[in-house]
């Protein structure tokens, strides 16, 4: 899923790229503007375009976020009944609480096998959402060991989540590549309007 969304927005953006390159050698190639006509034409050109890749990188992000929220609710979350049960509720903050005192993995992951063989699915949400918060990979990957039909959902969550943090290096110079716009040489030196 976050793929398809980085897709979207690169083809967005690449659209954008390509209509700009074309737009500013039509205005370069222009006999009917001055040398400073054309430096105004591609200084709003330019400046237009920017605030609308910004745009697209904006809408890019609010949309990974969104799902990286929608992620992090089906995983870790109360469903759509539970969550008006305040029994339900008060029952899920002791154990996000419980969940956040544990200092290191091992003592998440026995946490984690006890809270499961005991039915205490709401432990298991929040020991897991701890996990991925504090990056025990280990105890992660024994959880999807034990519920594969997590995996890939989890799989999504650490995706989107290294991309809204940057950490991806390899997925933030590729937003970056096909992102930028780089400004006229004719505009060195030249305030914008």
């Amino acid at each position: 899923m976050s793929s398809n969304i980085s897709q979207k927005y690169t083809e967005e953006a690449l659209k954008l790229q390509t209509r700009y390159s074309r737009e500013t050698e039509q205005v370069r190639g222009d006999s009917r503007l001055s040398a400073a006509g054309k430096q105004e034409a591609l200084s709003i050109l330019w400046s237009d375009t920017r605030k609308q890749m910004d745009a697209i990188t904006t809408g890019r992000r609010t949309e990974l976020e969104q799902r990286q929220n929608r992620l992090k609710q089906q995983l870790f979350g109360l469903n759509s009944i539970d969550q008006h049960d305040p029994a339900k509720v008060a029952l899920m903050r002791d154990s996000i609480d419980r969940a956040i005192r544990y200092e290191d993995a091992s003592i998440a992951t026995a946490a984690l096998k006890a809270a499961r063989q005991a039915g205490d699915t709401l432990l298991v949400k929040a020991i897991v959402s701890t996990a991925f918060d504090q990056s025990w990979y280990g105890l992660i990957e024994e959880y999807t060991d034990l519920e594969p039909d997590r995996y890939s959902e989890l799989k999504e969550l650490h995706s989107i989540t290294r991309d809204i943090d940057g950490t991806d290096q390899g997925q933030a110079l590729y937003v970056a590549m096909s992102t930028s716009l780089p400004k006229p040489d004719e505009l060195s030196g030249f305030s914008e309007l």
